[in-house]
């Protein structure tokens, strides 16, 4: 996906092992990928410092969201970013 990258800024997630597992789950709820499914089902168990409560709310967060598929991101990339999640309905994923 060639703007995944924007999608860690969005969601406010880092690219580390836990939040990479997290942004799939996002991305899992907005679009269907097999690898996402994958990630998300297998994940929690090969890196079980990732909490599945944060997992879960990957997912939920991904279905509450605009569908970003479809987001033109060139539109709104001189926008303040609080004004782009807010217009996306993108909750920041960090605690």
């Amino acid at each position: 996906m060639r703007n995944h990258d924007v999608w860690h800024v969005l969601t406010g997630l880092s690219a580390s092992t836990e939040d990479e597992l997290v942004l799939q789950a996002f991305t899992r709820a907005q679009v269907f990928r097999p690898s996402c499914a994958i990630l998300v089902l297998v994940g929690p168990i090969g890196w079980l410092s990732c909490a599945i409560g944060q997992t879960i709310k990957g997912l939920k967060h991904g279905k509450l969201a605009t569908q970003l598929i479809n987001w033109d991101v060139a539109s709104d990339w001189e926008n303040p970013l609080s004004e782009v999640r807010e217009k996306l309905e993108i909750l920041p994923l960090i605690d």
